[in-house]
């Protein structure tokens, strides 16, 4: 269960730092070619991305989740070591 939880904070962590965001862009403009989207969808997205009140909330709980996680699966590997050193 640790080794999960460490992946997904792990997940989180990768997520913010911009890493994935190249790729993920490739696969935004492939979809843009295929399903052309609106001038009102563009106007929306362009309102969602300059919405910095949103943009900070996101990033403050993606950084929670993120230490939440990560503290989480830390805690219960070292338990399960600790328990396994008790135990032999």
């Amino acid at each position: 269960m640790g080794l999960i939880l460490l992946i997904i904070g792990a997940s989180f962590y990768i997520g913010q730092t911009g890493f994935l965001h190249k790729f993920f862009g490739g696969f935004k403009r492939l979809s843009q070619l295929i399903i052309p989207h609106s001038r009102a969808q563009e106007r929306a997205d362009k309102r969602i991305a300059e919405d910095f009140e949103r943009r900070d909330w996101k990033e403050v709980w993606l950084d929670r989740c993120m230490l939440i996680f990560l503290a989480a699966g830390g805690g219960s590997i070292l338990y399960s070591i600790i328990l396994l050193w008790l135990l032999s």
